[in-house]
């Protein structure tokens, strides 16, 4: 459906319209991912500029709102997401949502105020879009993000 992105990976909105994916333009640099947005039919994709990888992405109950990790640390030259997905490193996350439908970003937790590095993979939210849950790689601990 869609094949203009490299370590590209696909995640459906719940309403079944978008596609988030993330992935590289450049084959060179496998070290810079970017998230966007795909139409069901693959052909009107816009990029987010957004630098995380699907497995730290879920969708709203809205179908338009996704909200994400976005990871530090990652180190250059690495093979995304292969040496992630591999545990070659972690990373420390902040925390943010974005409206696809017009690209405002908004950050959801600063970074001093979470109680320790997260890692965060297997995202969810609740159905009423109160709260995100996830896991950190670095020590496999549930947490809750209240909305």
């Amino acid at each position: 459906v869609f094949d203009r992105l490299y370590g590209a990976d696909f995640l459906y909105s719940p309403t079944g319209n978008l596609i988030a994916v993330s992935g590289t333009a450049d084959p060179t640099n496998t070290s810079r991912m970017s998230l966007g947005v795909v139409n069901k039919d693959g052909d009107v994709y816009t990029d987010l500029q957004i630098p995380t990888m699907v497995s730290k992405v879920v969708w709203g109950n809205d179908g338009k709102t996704l909200y994400y990790a976005q990871p530090t640390g990652i180190p250059d030259g690495s093979v995304l997401p292969n040496d992630y997905d591999q545990k070659k490193f972690f990373t420390q996350d902040t925390f943010w949502k974005v409206d696809t439908s017009t690209g405002k970003k908004e950050r959801l937790i600063d970074l001093t105020d979470l109680p320790e590095e997260i890692d965060a993979t297997n995202l969810s939210i609740n159905s009423d879009s109160s709260a995100i849950f996830f896991l950190n790689r670095l020590n496999n601990i549930l947490y809750r993000l209240n909305l």
